[in-house]
């Protein structure tokens, strides 16, 4: 069984009022559900200032971010982290004109894709990733973010 563990450091610790802590577990299984059976995965939703950290130390971009994704060791467990950074989620989302709860839910989908070893560098990866994305909240009943 596929593990997430939700830490809650943005906006005082409180959830996120945009989507349920059984949403984004349940989101993030159904995520992963063709890479991985069993293992851990921590959900982190931060703040700007943590994810600038984060940010500059592991892209050398010294500026928060939507989401990060940290792969890690599957021999002993672990499948990675994914942090969220709301306020820059929050921003997006006004910005884009969509519901802040389905903007996070891609956020989540696309932090495993990142754990599944997805990636957006190139065209063709990129255009590989959102097609996935939009399948799997599709299938979760969250709107496509790419139509």
């Amino acid at each position: 069984m596929i593990r997430i563990a939700l830490q809650h450091a943005a906006d005082g610790g409180r959830p996120a009022r945009e989507l349920s802590d059984s949403a984004i577990r349940k989101l993030a299984r159904s995520s992963l559900a063709e890479f991985a059976s069993s293992g851990t995965v921590t959900v982190r939703l931060v703040g700007e200032a943590e994810s600038r950290e984060l940010n500059r130390a592991w892209r050398g971009a010294d500026r928060p971010t939507n989401v990060l994704a940290f792969p890690a060791d599957r021999a002993v467990g672990q499948i990675g982290d994914i942090v969220i950074c709301l306020p820059v989620a929050r921003s997006e989302a006004r910005q884009r004109g969509c519901d802040p709860a389905a903007h996070l839910a891609h956020l989540v989908v696309h932090g495993c894709l990142h754990l599944a070893g997805h990636d957006h560098k190139e065209p063709k990866q990129t255009q590989a990733m959102e097609s996935q994305e939009s399948k799997l909240l599709e299938q979760a009943g969250w709107p496509d973010p790419w139509a």
